[in-house]
């Protein structure tokens, strides 16, 4: 036991050292909820409400105190900063978060007990030094947080029967978290309170008449961190909302027509960099029609109005009737390609989201690493998320056996209730990705998306491990019977 806890912490330092030295990176829209945490450190008021939630403005605020004099420094909006004052500071934050992540991932392994000292000492070694959890955290975006704060409530959320009057206790601390985790980024807001409903539901009939009284209390909790933020906002600028979806940073207020088109057909993450979040910067290739794909076009008469569009776009910017062509070559387009447009993109772009060579940034800045060796630890991070992926498959299948073969009775165990509520959340975050890449914005198709999820899939995939025996087992069983004579014993 000495020894695992020794070799535990080894590899937990060894996590903590090779973070600490990733250069923060300061750009993109790290520079807005920068520049706003300036904002707050130096007025006290919240800042004005705009499409993306700048809660997290004002919870780094704080932080930037570490950083002395360079705290209101003017931030140079014209380039990406490496090793800037401020993202250093923001980046042990994160640090000391995915710690905590970890730090719980690693409780629960440890309560499933899986056999073999070999296996055992191997899925420590697969939590401590995979970077799924951490691909985020030398950047200044709310991201990492909301992620860390979502799966510390699920893990207290999991950690509540029904049985027991400490489930009283934990329920609050367990909506309050996921509530942080909804202010910080507004669209986990809805996957939070599903989440809470759906165990509310399944600890229905163990709870009894106290059921009632349990979901009022976990409602109650989560609203709090939205009230409380509400509040502050009402007090600095009049009103309650910390949110305005009808400011400009909204792309759909942007170029709300353009996105209904792109949403259709874009289906690789090449053609989002290109033709997403590249659209209409200076040298865009997009400016001419013949740079779009065949399946983007309902007809070539209507690449042709586009590519009118598009000259217009170029020489006289973005406008009203513009944005209606674009509409008008979304619905052509959906009419014409309906399996595309309503199904085939959305769930590309949805599973793309999970299933991508993503993960190896910080080997790159931590390493400082340059062609070909960038090329090589993407490789090797792409074949240990292929093998999270394969375990955590294992992992569903062993929650979902245990659960037709039990029931509810399958949940008694808190390892087995925190992987059951961490394949809810990736199943609702699909849909939920699902939903928005066919109704909403630009096409979402960023990584990052799928971040809160990681730290579940990496307990799915710790289950699977454990319980590959026996799903093994069920299969041998089912080969040998389907061989069997039809009427043999």
């Amino acid at each position: 036991m000495r020894v695992d806890l020794y070799f535990l912490l080894a590899l937990l330092a060894l996590r903590t050292v090779f973070l600490a030295f990733v250069p923060g990176i300061l750009g993109g829209d790290g520079m807005l909820y920068a520049s706003a945490a300036q904002a707050v450190l130096q007025s006290g008021l919240a800042p004005d409400a705009v499409f993306q939630s700048r809660t997290y403005s004002v919870l780094i605020a704080p932080l930037l105190i570490m950083t002395g004099s360079d705290a209101l420094q003017p931030i140079d909006m014209s380039q990406l900063t490496y090793g800037h004052p401020i993202a250093q500071a923001i980046l042990y934050w994160h640090v000391m978060l995915d710690l905590v992540v970890v730090g719980i991932i690693l409780s629960v392994y440890r309560k499933m007990r899986p056999d073999g000292v070999i296996w055992f000492r191997a899925g420590y070694v697969l939590i401590a030094l995979q970077p799924f959890t951490a691909v985020w955290v030398n950047q200044v975006l709310p991201d990492q947080m909301s992620a860390a704060t979502f799966f510390i409530g699920l893990y207290l959320l999991a950690r509540i029967d029904g049985s027991t009057k400490a489930g009283f206790r934990t329920v609050p601390w367990a909506a309050i978290s996921l509530g942080l985790s909804g202010l910080l980024r507004i669209d986990m807001a809805l996957l939070g309170l599903a989440l809470i409903a759906a165990w509310m539901l399944a600890l229905l009939r163990p709870l009894g008449k106290r059921w009632a009284a349990m979901a009022i209390y976990a409602g109650l909790a989560f609203a709090t961190p939205f009230a409380m933020m509400g509040s502050y906002q009402y007090v600095s600028r009049g009103s309650f909302a910390y949110v305005d979806t009808n400011a400009p940073d909204n792309p759909d207020v942007q170029q709300g027509g353009y996105n209904a088109w792109t949403r259709a057909w874009v289906l690789y993450p090449h053609e989002f960099l290109e033709f997403v979040t590249g659209s209409g910067m200076a040298g865009w290739r997009g400016y001419d029609a013949s740079a779009f794909p065949d399946r983007a076009f309902a007809s070539a008469s209507q690449r042709a109005e586009v590519q009118k569009a598009l000259q217009k776009w170029r020489d006289e910017g973005y406008s009203p009737a513009i944005d209606a062509t674009f509409r008008a070559a979304a619905a052509a387009l959906r009419q014409e390609r309906p399996a595309q447009a309503y199904l085939i993109a959305p769930m590309q772009r949805t599973v793309l989201t999970w299933v991508n060579p993503d993960g190896a940034a910080p080997l790159h800045h931590g390493l400082n690493l340059q062609p070909p060796w960038t090329k090589i630890a993407t490789a090797i991070v792409a074949l240990m998320k292929l093998m999270v992926g394969a375990l955590a498959l294992l992992g569903i299948a062993a929650v979902i056996i245990g659960a037709y073969r039990t029931g509810l009775q399958y949940l008694r165990s808190y390892p087995t209730r925190v992987a059951a509520l961490a394949f809810a959340a990736l199943a609702l975050r699909a849909i939920e990705m699902f939903a928005v890449n066919l109704l909403v914005k630009s096409p979402a198709l960023e990584s990052r998306y799928g971040l809160a999820t990681w730290p579940g899939i990496l307990v799915l995939s710790l289950f699977g491990l454990k319980h590959a025996p026996m799903i093994w087992d069920i299969c041998r069983r089912r080969v040998v019977n389907s061989r069997k004579p039809i009427g043999a014993p």
